[in-house]
């Protein structure tokens, strides 16, 4: 189980989407990240819609403490006619 965990949001230019940055997760063995609304927004008309989930955490184990584990999914959101 790690000590910590964050997460945060970004668009593929880097920019933070809807303030979710550094969003704090009670550590346990799975966490469950929803977004919704804004997070799945496009922001502008010249944003493509590329999104990147950043999840950062810390552990202990034999080999030393407060370890890094980083991992990133990217995916895209979109347009949808008539909402």
């Amino acid at each position: 189980t790690p000590n910590i965990i964050a997460w945060s949001l970004f668009d593929d230019r880097g920019t933070v989407i809807n303030s979710r940055e550094d969003v704090t997760a009670s550590p346990d063995s799975t966490i469950t990240i929803v977004l919704f609304g804004d997070d799945l927004k496009r922001t502008s008309a010249t944003d493509r819609g590329i999104r990147k989930l950043t999840v950062y955490a810390e552990y202990d184990s034999d080999l030393g403490s407060d370890l890094p584990i980083t991992a990133e999914h990217e995916f895209r959101v979109a347009d949808f006619i008539g909402i």
